[in-house]
């Protein structure tokens, strides 16, 4: 009798980790859309830090020519 309840125990087992695979999988969806967002966010940082760079050299070579005069 001890076998088969451990036996019936497996089965349980078995089919308790399919469903923790289950939600694994759309916990890895989830982590998927997330790390598509932060790449989104870090995409549009580094455009605006472009953006700024050129513009503090045009603002740069503006004050050299300034200091110039």
């Amino acid at each position: 009798q001890l076998f088969a309840n451990m036996g019936k125990g497996e089965k349980k087992g078995k089919k308790g980790t399919k469903k923790k695979k289950e939600s694994k999988k759309s916990q890895e969806d989830k982590m998927t859309f997330a790390e598509a967002l932060l790449a989104y966010q870090i995409q549009m940082k580094e455009s605006q830090i472009e953006e700024l760079m050129s513009e503090l050299k045009q603002v740069e070579e503006k004050n050299v020519r300034y200091k110039d005069r």
